[in-house]
């Protein structure tokens, strides 16, 4: 009876236990390889790392970093790929290319992969780097007692060493001086200014050229009387500032009139120049087209003027200087 008893109580108690899961623990596997276990001074060697995981994920520890030095090994370059071998499996393999700079036993760096607080770590790899043999270095040729060496001379064989060695700051001295010559030469040429003066007109030689090319221009016979008598105008104008100093640009007919009373030799011709201007005005203001009579009377009225009104040329401007300085503006 006490046995059956025993069996009622004890029979729940184990179906709970044959039902709670048994969590299945991760297998992990981490395996290293060196393609060389033994190298010379400065050859390169790879380390390839093989990581299998059957569980849960988790972290690979122990791989070096690119461009790291331990023990005169350096880590060049670091590859890996992951691959997915199904139901759960991966793989993850690491390719790691070093080269070795000192003789010595090196060990190198231990990975494993880690899942939570459980590492499985590879086996430990050591590297044997050796010396470079010397012997081929030892072996010295001697020089025949007949060997001769044939060296073709090329011109810069001739330069000094002091050329050679000093030849920019040579360059650089001879065009200081050549910039020396040109400013002194264009000193003495033009002047403070070192440019080329600018071939001045008298105002009766400008007024002269203006004059024939306003002629030469055949406005009247173009029926552009308003252009013809306004330029007409202006060159009297601008005669009267260069010779005078009159700003007769800036003034009305009549206070040109009065500013030629304070020149006796223009005052003369003060009544023609009267009728030149209010010509001109009928023309420009009233559009009154005057007969071809007045328009040849008003060109001759202001040649006239110039004319008559000419300064005397000083003693050292020859008159062949003054029909070269007439003929350069009419080319221009």
């Amino acid at each position: 009876m006490t046995n059956h008893i025993r069996r009622i109580l004890l029979f729940p108690i184990l179906t709970a236990l044959l039902n709670i899961p048994i969590a299945a623990s991760a297998e992990v596997s981490v395996r290293t390889t060196l393609d060389s276990v033994t190298v010379e001074m400065g050859d390169r060697t790879m380390i390839h790392a093989e990581i299998l995981n059957d569980g849960e994920q988790g972290q690979v520890v122990g791989i070096p970093q690119q461009g790291q030095e331990i023990q005169g090994v350096e880590f060049l370059e670091i590859t890996n790929t992951e691959s997915d071998l199904g139901n759960g499996r991966r793989q993850l393999q690491y390719d790691i290319l070093l080269q070795a700079f000192e003789p010595q036993m090196v060990t190198m760096p231990r990975i494993g992969y880690a899942v939570g607080v459980d590492t499985t770590f590879a086996e430990i790899l050591t590297l044997n780097v050796r010396p470079v043999a010397l012997d081929s270095l030892t072996t010295i040729n001697p020089i025949p007692d007949n060997f001769t060496v044939s060296i073709e001379s090329k011109w810069y064989d001739f330069v000094p060493d002091w050329l050679a060695d000093f030849w920019y700051w040579i360059i650089l001295g001879i065009l200081v001086i050549a910039l020396g010559v040109t400013v002194f030469i264009l000193y003495k040429k033009n002047g403070k200014t070192l440019l080329p003066r600018k071939k001045v007109v008298p105002p009766y030689e400008q007024a002269i050229i203006n004059l024939e090319k306003l002629r030469n221009s055949n406005l009247i016979e173009r029926g552009h009387i308003k252009e013809y008598y306004t330029r007409l105008i202006d060159i009297l104008r601008e005669y009267l500032m260069g010779r005078y100093t009159i700003y007769a640009m800036e003034m009305t007919s009549s206070q040109i009139l009065d500013a030629i009373k304070q020149h006796p030799e223009a005052s003369q011709a003060k009544s023609d120049l009267r009728q030149l201007f209010r010509v001109a005005d009928f023309v420009k203001f009233a559009k009154v087209l005057p007969p071809q009579d007045d328009n040849i009377r008003s060109f001759n009225v202001v040649k006239q003027f110039v004319e008559e009104t000419r300064p005397a040329i000083p003693e050292e401007i020859s008159e062949t200087d003054n029909k070269d300085n007439i003929e350069d503006q009419k080319k221009q």
